[in-house]
């Protein structure tokens, strides 16, 4: 009796995969043009959607979206180290930036989390639209509502504001709007 070939993993869609070691111990779902770049994806275990987890070619280390285990929207996690062992869902257009949302343990809405280090070590739910600039929301442990925490100010350097209120409290008009 003949032994059945084995068909081997699926062939990821067009454009996905792009990288050395991209895709590389993935078990997860990859939409077209997904995880682009050196490393991308490297061990995820999430459902990635289409354009989503793209960063950079000729890395060193680590990759866009590497260790990930939860979902990734559509256009979402762009950038170098952006998403790498993140386990919450993260929505489309969000994320993005040089290690934006990695090590993130919950849900991230629509377009927020947008700047470098934004979101990095998150545990605090995020809303759309919030969490904008340079290490916004960074080591954020409580919930940000919708378009909060816009700017270049960490919550947990806003004078006068425990990190865990300033979640809740602070609005676009209290933070600095500085470059």
């Amino acid at each position: 009796m003949a032994v059945p070939a084995l068909a081997g993993p699926p062939k990821p869609p067009a454009g996905s995969c792009v990288g050395v070691d991209a895709c590389t111990g993935n078990t997860g779902g990859l939409g077209t043009n997904a995880c682009v770049g050196d490393r991308a994806c490297f061990d995820n275990s999430g459902n990635i959607n289409q354009n989503a987890c793209n960063g950079l070619l000729f890395l060193d280390q680590f990759g866009v979206c590497e260790a990930n285990t939860g979902t990734v929207g559509v256009g979402a996690c762009q950038g170098e180290v952006a998403c790498m062992e993140s386990e919450g869902q993260l929505a489309k257009d969000s994320c993005i930036g040089f290690a934006a949302c990695s090590e993130n343990t919950r849900t991230v809405g629509l377009g927020a989390c947008i700047g470098n280090s934004s979101c990095l070590g998150n545990d605090g739910r995020i809303a759309k639209h919030a969490c904008q600039g340079r290490a916004a929301c960074e080591a954020n442990e409580g919930s940000v509502g919708e378009s909060a925490c816009v700017g270049t100010e960490r919550v947990s350097e806003t004078p006068g504001i425990s990190p865990r209120t300033a979640a809740t409290k602070i609005s676009p008009a209290w933070v600095s709007k500085g470059t």
